[in-house]
């Protein structure tokens, strides 16, 4: 049986929630009359988008919340695994 290490999961979605976060906060600063990522960079600060504080609380946000859901998602898929559920 394939488990998922937990660790492994929520650190790989932390680096994607960041990646994530960083090419919205480029497209925002490029663009900024564009809609298209202000609500993600909202879903991770309610700082002025553009500001140094929004990056910080951003990429911040993207690892707590990328590790705890990362986290969660391995426990839960190595949970229906082992119980047998297809």
């Amino acid at each position: 049986m394939n488990t998922l290490s937990p660790a492994r999961s929520g650190i790989a979605l932390s680096g994607t929630l960041i990646v994530a976060f960083v090419l919205c906060a480029i497209a925002q600063a490029i663009l900024p009359s564009a809609q298209f990522s202000h609500m993600w960079l909202s879903l991770f600060t309610a700082a002025p988008l553009g500001s140094l504080i929004a990056w910080i609380e951003g990429i911040i946000a993207s690892v707590v919340v990328g590790f705890i859901l990362g986290y969660c998602f391995a426990h839960c898929y190595n949970w229906s695994a082992k119980h047998g559920i297809k």
